[in-house]
């Protein structure tokens, strides 16, 4: 319904060298970002940034029976 996608990096323990990390995120989001043919653009975010982004495009979701 809508084009932000969440994409969470790593896993326990994988980041235990965070400068290393982020050189490996940010090499990502560059190969990423200049290349049009991937048509989206990834952006440093934190989980309550892309929550408040989806919630502002005030959005209907059917509810599943029985939840």
């Amino acid at each position: 319904k809508h084009d932000q996608l969440l994409i969470p990096f790593g896993c326990d323990f994988s980041h235990q060298n965070a400068y290393e990390s982020m050189l490996q995120m940010e090499k990502l989001m560059k190969v990423i970002n200049h290349n049009s043919t991937y048509n989206m653009t990834l952006k440093w975010s934190t989980l309550a940034d892309y929550v408040h982004d989806v919630n502002a495009l005030n959005l209907s979701w059917p509810l599943e029976q029985p939840d």
